[in-house]
């Protein structure tokens, strides 16, 4: 049949011609004479954490006077990307970590069985003898001096980690001893037994001195005939400080650390060039609310610090030539946080790549050394215990902005790894995330996708703006090491934002402060994936020992490091109470009048204490107040809400506060719904709480779990 467009009488259709395009300006009298009064700004303007207002709409303008929009990708500031190719020749390593094991066999096997279906990067966690023989020392002097105390239980302690005998410290310590400990070629020869170097990439992050561990992996190489420089990967040291802070051991310490990293960087050069041994990592900073401003502008000014600590400026106090910046720029490996603000994220990796190029730049590295190489992570900050499949999404969606971001490598998190250690079933599922992404999306074929769009771009560059001024605000202050309270009050401060935000539900966390499922079986480490309440009084698998185990081995669900914290407190309060009283706090709903009069708020109030666990009991509108209190008191619940129309609660509050409560007087009575003329009259009529869409969730249903005798 051919084509209509070519019958007699018929012309084609061309929008450009039958339709003039309009201009902005018309473009916007129109939405604002749809918005009823309400500012443009208001309705229509977005404003992020990071201080960048996002505008409803962008257009060429928007990104025509851009420094960067002229270049190609592997060119000039690198920010479309470091290899004029992109993905197309070499995509991004699909990486995962290892699981946390003090046994190098354990982990060789689940490493060998992962990169038989499609794992091309590990990253493996070592602690040295000598890291575990000072963290023990550590601790056995801190508890001398301050004894332990127990982590809070309530609210959210922002500040950064700075030593001291704290609960984290105990953690880091017992995680330590469970970690992989290599001290002889036979630990890396059982570690390595069957994996093949040559055509995987491998990173070892290094509780201690990574000297060692690159020792031991270049006679590892020479006994099976491999030439360490071809091997991929890096060898990095992670908290190797010694915290003995005395006056008269100071600068001795730190010229023994500076002498130890300079010689590491120079072996590493000489003897594996193609390993990575420097680390600027920011997962802490992410992972405790940070911006991508922050992120940017701490990684790079912890990156200057190393480099002005390796150079001929610092080292020649040591009476040695120190390096050069090709020498350190090309050792440097970034590892950023992915978060769920899906174009700020791909924004981020582009402007890193922008910014570590001019600092380089500045520093006068070769051009191959302003190429930054970026690992990427998918963050914890976000994640959840509750509903943890949703988690899936989160990732995906995390991992997918870092690809169109170009990311180097890709570690995405199990699904449950911040309820325990993941299931081979659980890192199937992530490892297979990034497959996807790969094998069936294609982005391994792509070239800069991002490149070209007006919003990224113009993100790309406000971004860049405001994580350069930050950094040199904080190069002003001497430093990031003399920066960190400055850096630590404005991240508690977007922190405390984020909370407040989560806690009325402006932001919104999928099936934990919206759409929760009080009813769902909770994934709990020591029983596998064994309900909880099927397995709490079995063993030692109380929701109590759960808490206790969880803080003990680090794990995030009692850190005070993820922004549903305050609302997975409340449920798993409520699984204590089940779990001692036999029975779920319950919630009546008194809709009152027609569907129409009681739906909207009937709704609201369904989702709003589903959030805490409760169970929400909702029959069809009542026709009198009689019905309703029979009803309630018939259900058993501990408390009752009321769901109605302003104009009907001047006559229902009393007259169902009379009834209620002469038949049980200790029962809460709540209003759905603020009216602001009214709230002390109906205070004083017997309302204990009011629900609403401006109310702070958690602190309203705590205070009505205390009231119905659920312990927080």
């Amino acid at each position: 049949m051919s084509n209509s467009t070519d019958q007699p009488g018929l012309k084609p259709l061309r929008l450009s011609d039958d339709f003039t395009p309009p201009s902005y300006e018309e473009w916007r009298k129109v939405v604002e004479s749809q918005l009823k009064g309400v500012p443009f700004e208001k309705a229509m303007i977005t404003p992020t954490y990071e201080g960048i207002n996002l505008q409803p709409i962008y257009r060429e303008e928007d990104a025509a006077d851009l420094p960067h929009t002229d270049s190609m990708p592997g060119f000039d500031s690198f920010i479309r990307g470091t290899d004029p190719l992109g993905y197309v020749v070499k995509a991004w390593d699909v990486a995962q970590q290892a699981p946390s094991s003090s046994d190098p066999k354990q982990v060789n096997a689940v490493l060998k069985k992962e990169l038989m279906r499609g794992l091309d990067r590990v990253s493996v966690r070592v602690a040295a003898a000598e890291q575990l023989r000072i963290k023990n020392e550590e601790l056995r002097m801190a508890e001398q001096i301050d004894p332990p105390t127990p982590l809070p239980k309530g609210g959210a302690d922002n500040s950064l980690p700075k030593g001291g005998a704290s609960e984290q410290s105990r953690a880091e310590g017992n995680r330590l001893k469970a970690v992989l400990q290599l001290n002889t070629i036979e630990d890396m020869e059982a570690l390595l037994e069957g994996i093949d170097l040559r055509a995987v990439a491998i990173d070892f992050k290094v509780d201690g001195v990574p000297l060692k561990i690159a020792e031991l992996l270049q006679d590892w190489c020479k006994k099976h005939g491999i030439n360490l420089h071809d091997v991929e990967g890096s060898i990095t040291g992670v908290g190797c400080q010694v915290s003995d802070d005395r006056a008269e051991q100071k600068d001795n310490r730190l010229k023994a650390e500076l002498q130890a990293k300079l010689q590491f960087v120079h072996w590493m050069k000489k003897h594996a060039p193609k390993m990575d041994a420097i680390s600027v990592d920011t997962s802490v900073y992410h992972n405790r609310g940070a911006s991508a401003v922050e992120e940017l502008a701490v990684a790079f000014a912890i990156a200057v610090e190393k480099i002005e600590e390796l150079s001929n400026h610092h080292i020649s106090l040591l009476g040695d030539g120190g390096m050069k910046i090709d020498d350190i720029a090309s050792r440097i490996r970034f590892e950023f946080c992915i978060g769920s603000n899906f174009f700020m994220e791909i924004a981020k990796l582009r402007a890193a790549r922008y910014l570590w190029a001019n600092i380089v730049k500045a520093y006068g590295g070769h051009t191959d050394s302003q190429k930054i190489t970026m690992h990427t992570k998918t963050s914890q900050y976000n994640k959840t215990i509750f509903d943890p499949y949703v988690n899936i999404l989160r990732s995906t969606t995390e991992a997918f902005a870092a690809i169109l971001g170009g990311t180097d490598s890709l570690h995405v998190d199990a699904f449950d790894s911040v309820i325990r250690e993941g299931d081979e079933f659980s890192r199937h599922i992530a490892r297979n995330q990034q497959l996807i992404l790969k094998e069936e999306t294609h982005l391994d074929a792509l070239v800069d996708p991002a490149g070209g769009s007006w919003y990224i771009e113009s993100l790309t560059n406000q971004l860049a703006e405001k994580a350069w001024a930050l950094f040199q605000e904080i190069e002003g202050k001497g430093g990031m090491s003399k920066a960190h309270d400055f850096i630590d009050d404005k991240i508690k401060a977007i922190a405390a934002l984020r909370e407040k935000n989560i806690r009325s539900r402006k932001d919104v966390i999928v099936g934990t402060n919206m759409f929760a499922n009080p009813y769902e079986d909770i994934l709990v480490g020591a029983c596998g994936s064994t309900p909880m309440n099927d397995c709490v009084g079995a063993h030692d698998n109380t929701p109590e020992n759960m808490e206790n185990k969880a803080e003990q081995m680090g794990v995030l669900p009692c850190a005070p490091t993820r922004l549903s914290k305050p609302y997975e407190t409340m449920r798993l309060a409520v699984e204590r109470h089940i779990y001692t009283a036999g029975k779920r706090p319950a919630v009546f709903l008194a809709t009152m009048g027609t569907i129409a009069q009681y739906k909207a708020r009937a709704e609201f109030a369904q989702g709003f204490f589903s959030a805490a666990g409760f169970k929400v009991i909702e029959e069809l509108g009542f026709a009198t107040v009689e019905d309703a209190v029979k009803a309630a008191l018939e259900s058993g619940a501990e408390a009752v809400c009321i769901c109605a129309t302003d104009d009907m609660y001047p006559e229902l509050v009393p007259h169902i506060d009379l009834l209620l409560r002469k038949a049980k007087s200790d029962i809460c009575l709540i209003l759905a719904g603020y009216p602001t003329d009214m709230v002390e009259t109906y205070k004083s009529q017997g309302i204990d709480e009011f629900i609403h869409i401006r109310a702070d969730v958690v602190d309203t249903l705590s205070r009505v779990l205390k009231k119905v005798g659920v312990a927080l």
